[in-house]
């Protein structure tokens, strides 16, 4: 288990496909620019654009990376690559949670310390605004389910239970209603998971909530001082056999969408966007490490028939 804060911008020397160096891209337009090239990391697919690489933290353990925003205890994004050796073992049993150690205490939460004022938001009632109270879960942005086994050691169930226990880190944790986490969300995320498991495709994933998004994003602020997102996205780029690349990218409202299969299919219309859609809206600059041609290609998609939306 890592305990150190990873600050780093050379990290994607470890991925399995790094480019020679920066793409050469299309001009973005400037108001874009200014929000988001601050720092570039190149190398990994599933890497945005990064505003603050202070903040940027790469769980090798977990083999997924973050940016977190200190100042709402909430990732900016989280990213991860999926595919078919990722996710055939066992999934870490009991309550696993725990405070990311990689993060200063007085900028993160430890649900097992109230005395801190660092309050876990799972059991703590919120009095909104129309003074109803509600009860969060703990939701992934890097699913469980993505990481269930290691495939530089396929069938070791210890490995298998160490880097699924990594996901189970705050860091990676947003604070969710329970008929979206239930509902929705989770239907999402086994629908990709099933994507991830096609013998030959490589997913590239970046997912997080709009808590830096203009015009008063967040539902409001638990105790403890997390953002609660207005919004979520996922972007998913594939890359099968050598050379196909196909993209396409989910938007979704932070409310009850219904938690049947047949809501699912009902609804999927409504939130699948392209990733060009995403970017508007984020302002990050995903898959910036894809060629040019490729990237631009890609972000236009939203394809249906490219996809099998069975949750």
């Amino acid at each position: 288990m890592l305990h150190s804060l990873t600050i780093l911008l050379a990290f994607c020397a470890a991925a399995a496909t790094v480019t020679a160096g920066p793409p050469a891209h299309a001009a973005k337009p400037a108001a874009q620019r200014a929000a988001k090239d601050t720092v570039r990391v190149y190398g990994r697919f599933e890497m945005p654009s990064v505003s603050d690489s202070t903040w940027l933290i790469d769980d090798a353990g977990g083999r997924y990376a973050l940016e977190y925003s200190p100042a709402q205890k909430h990732a900016l994004w989280v990213a991860w690559q999926l595919y078919s050796g990722f996710g055939h073992g066992v999934r870490t049993a009991g309550d696993p949670w725990k405070r990311d150690g990689r993060i200063p205490e007085t900028q993160n939460i430890d649900p097992r310390n109230r005395a801190s004022g660092a309050i876990d938001y799972k059991s703590q009632r919120m009095v909104t605004d129309t003074m109803a109270t509600i009860t969060y879960d703990r939701g992934h942005l890097c699913p469980s389910q993505d990481r269930t086994s290691d495939p530089e050691v396929p069938g070791d169930e210890t490995r298998g239970r160490a880097i699924n226990t990594q996901t189970f880190i705050f860091s990676n944790c947003s604070p969710q209603l329970p008929a979206f986490n239930r509902g929705i969300w989770e239907k999402l995320e086994s629908c990709i998971a099933r994507w991830g498991r096609t013998p030959g495709d490589t997913l590239y994933i970046c997912a997080g909530g709009s808590i830096t998004m203009p015009g008063g994003v967040a539902l409001h602020t638990v105790p403890s001082g997390i953002a609660v997102p207005k919004y979520y996205f996922k972007a998913v780029l594939r890359k099968r056999g050598g050379s196909e690349w196909s993209a396409i990218g989910f938007w979704l409202e932070h409310r009850d969408w219904g938690r049947s299969n047949a809501d699912f299919t009902a609804n999927i219309g409504k939130i699948a966007v392209t990733v060009d859609q995403i970017e508007a809206l984020t302002g990050l600059d995903l898959f910036h490490s894809l060629p040019a041609a490729i990237q631009e290609a890609a972000e236009k998609q939203k394809n249906f028939d490219d996809w099998s939306f069975i949750p």
